[in-house]
């Protein structure tokens, strides 16, 4: 499968290294252009069509964020490159297909390639294969949810999850510890992995909440008290649709 990618680094060593990284390692990358410049970016994504941006965060006085912003809808994979761990969760926002820190790790490269892959291959209309694919053993370990990433899978008691909350293509889930898991899997996917667990509604298009950690409801904002005070926003819809009556 055959990758159209652009590069959009203000720093030139930093665009030369992830070209020899992509060359090396990721053969079925074609890249098509590397530049500094916001302006020509934009240029170059509307002649070339990328199926893949790696940006940087810091571009000289402006951000990745504002060309993606100025941009619009895209129809592209984002692959943030930069040397911040601050702008994570922001990232994920803009649906990126991964975050690396540099200098760049050849494996998270070769990864983050593979998710596009995935991607691009992935039927659609068959979501109860990618459920299984994703989100494996769900029936033999009904009370846990294994959590994956490239290092390693967490296996976590589903009962300690208090909410989960969609950030693009990415899901963060708060558990009662207060630890939290960010991971690439869209929010969809756990409300089809949630149906054998009652406890867990849908409250809002970018909100799962476990309903033992449910503490008031705030009709004036229409929000959701839950356990160590954190609100959680409501729609009418998902009320009425779940039957959730506070």
């Amino acid at each position: 499968m055959n990758i159209i990618a652009l590069i959009v680094d203000d720093e030139q060593p930093s665009r030369e290294a992830i070209q020899e990284l992509l060359q090396e390692f990721c053969p079925q990358v074609r890249i098509v252009g590397a530049t500094g410049n916001i302006e020509e970016a934009m240029l170059m994504i509307g002649e070339v069509k990328p199926d893949v941006l790696f940006l940087d965060i810091n571009l000289g006085k402006r951000t990745g964020f504002d060309l993606l912003n100025m941009l619009g809808q895209q129809a592209f994979d984002v692959v943030f490159i930069t040397a911040y761990e601050d702008f994570a969760l922001k990232a994920f926002e803009y649906a990126a297909v991964n975050y690396l820190l540099k200098p760049v790790n050849y494996e998270q490269l070769i990864e983050s390639i593979r998710r596009i892959e995935r991607k691009k291959s992935t039927n659609i209309n068959s979501m109860s294969k990618l459920i299984s694919d994703v989100l494996p053993n769900t029936r033999p370990l009904p009370g846990i949810i294994p959590l994956s990433d490239m290092r390693r899978t967490d296996f976590v008691q589903v009962d300690t999850i208090v909410y989960l909350e969609a950030k693009g293509a990415y899901t963060v889930l708060y558990l009662n510890n207060g630890e939290k898991h960010v991971k690439s899997k869209n929010l969809k996917l756990y409300e089809a992995f949630f149906k054998y667990h009652s406890q867990f509604v849908r409250v809002h298009k970018s909100y799962i909440v476990n309903k033992n950690y449910i503490k008031a409801y705030k009709k004036d904002t229409a929000e959701l008290v839950c356990a160590n005070g954190i609100l959680i926003p409501t729609t009418l819809a998902y009320k009425i649709l779940l039957g959730l009556i506070i």
